[in-house]
């Protein structure tokens, strides 16, 4: 606390040496007490930091006895049995690009959503705009919005600030925080925002995204659209299946998404004046004698995305067709011997929109098994034999944009006209031999 008080020093007039050595006095002891209050604010940090550096420390090591153990046993079952490897894109392990392929041809492996995508030629923010002159320095657009909520009247809220969430910037949150006492028989709140998008967009948004805050620990329970601000309220899911269910009276509605991660809905480019986004937060956590819940995301966008459309679909080469591939590794010391199963998240049957490669070298140039052949695990005869003995197996992804590059969309393709062929996760069982 400082203690030095302010005194009148007459112009060209008298003054008390005393009340300026008083002054010196006080001045000195607030830079000591000062001094004192940094150096336990250091302490302090430095105890919180050993704290987590322990707690990470200790976590990694859990980390890499539970990868022994998971080595060991798939060594310890290998011979006659099936392995499964499943990459759902969450990370950029194992993921590679060949070197003849260009920079125009790599496919974008977006790990916050968990999903390989073709190239991405432009992107248009809705709620924010981005330079590209200037470093990539965001400008958040003015957005308006209004919130209700289930919370109780009794409560004491901090409302937080809603525009982090549409900034732009993954480091800042908007975090809602409700207390009650620890005796409230409350145990869930939920709030629904209503958000406008900001006129004059060039472009219609053929993508939306929301990242929860908190991560897998909020639910959202629906998110709706509106083309114009006196239309009615759409559910979201109408653009993108996936995120759907039947409502019982013919139409279909959001289907909640419990302790939610992030997520990314594709559709056609599509007129949307409001976003209505309803979060139930049951997870509540005890602070000083009061229960206290805290929801909010971390972002929520709508942007329009120009994806390549010139890949050539005839083709499966590195130069002309877009593309990603992953290399799975075999147990130590053993070679891959059979294909057994393969499958993706979407499937495309038509192989129109999405095509796979598997070959025993990243150059391809032997390979065992593409979407032109029958699935291995469509009947005995279908399995793949590996004969080359090989500790690796590469396998690739060639995803379109669905549209004239790709031809008219086919019956049975998961992908809609003017969206991007897409993949969440793919899965391959294998077998394994000593040489």
């Amino acid at each position: 606390m400082i203690t030095a008080t302010k005194r009148s020093i007459p112009f060209r007039g008298q003054s008390r040496s005393a009340d300026k050595r008083d002054f010196q006095d006080e001045v000195i002891r607030d830079l000591q007490n000062l001094d004192a209050s940094i150096i336990q604010n250091t302490s302090d940090i430095t105890s919180v930091l050993t704290v987590l550096s322990k707690e990470v420390a200790s976590l990694k090591a859990d980390l890499a006895k539970r990868d022994e153990e998971n080595e060991f046993f798939r060594t310890l079952t290998a011979i006659n049995q099936t392995l499964t490897y499943v990459n759902g894109f969450s990370s950029a392990e194992d993921i590679m690009f060949h070197d003849n392929t260009p920079n125009e041809r790599r496919c974008v492996v977006d790990r916050e959503f968990g999903e390989l995508l073709p190239p991405r030629d432009r992107v248009a923010n809705m709620f924010y705009a981005a330079s590209l002159d200037n470093e990539g320095t965001i400008y958040p657009r003015n957005i308006s919005y209004n919130i209700a909520t289930d919370e109780p009247s009794t409560a004491d809220v901090e409302i937080g600030d809603v525009r982090n969430a549409f900034n732009g910037n993954n480091l800042s949150y908007w975090v809602r925080k409700v207390k009650l006492p620890l005796y409230s028989d409350v145990t869930s709140v939920s709030l629904t925002l209503t958000v406008s998008v900001p006129s004059g967009q060039v472009f219609q948004p053929n993508e939306m995204y929301l990242l929860p805050f908190p991560y897998k620990g909020v639910e959202v329970t629906d998110v709706q659209y509106a083309s114009d601000l006196t239309d009615s309220f759409k559910s979201i899911a109408e653009l993108d299946a996936r995120y759907g269910r039947s409502a019982g009276d013919g139409s279909v509605e959001f289907t909640p998404r419990k302790d939610s991660s992030p997520f990314l809905i594709h559709f056609q480019p599509t007129s949307v004046a409001q976003l209505k986004i309803t979060l139930t937060q049951s997870n509540w956590v005890e602070e000083n004698g009061y229960k206290v819940f805290y929801y909010g995301a971390q972002e929520i966008g709508l942007r329009f995305v120009d994806y390549d459309k010139t890949a050539d679909p005839d083709v499966y080469n590195h130069e002309k067709n877009n593309n990603a591939i992953v290399r799975v590794a075999a147990p130590n010391e053993y070679y891959f011997d059979r294909i057994t199963y393969f499958m993706s998240e979407p499937w495309d049957p038509t192989f129109r929109h999405l095509r796979w490669q598997i070959a025993t070298d990243e150059d391809f140039t032997n390979v065992v098994w593409d979407s032109d052949m029958a699935l291995p695990q469509s009947n005995t005869a279908s399995i793949v034999s590996v004969s080359v003995a090989t500790p690796y197996l590469y396998i690739k992804a060639l995803p379109l944009f669905v549209g004239s590059a790709s031809g008219s969309p086919t019956a049975g393709s998961p992908f809609f006209l003017n969206t991007p062929a897409f993949v969440d996760a793919f899965a391959l069982q294998y077998t394994v031999r000593t040489a």
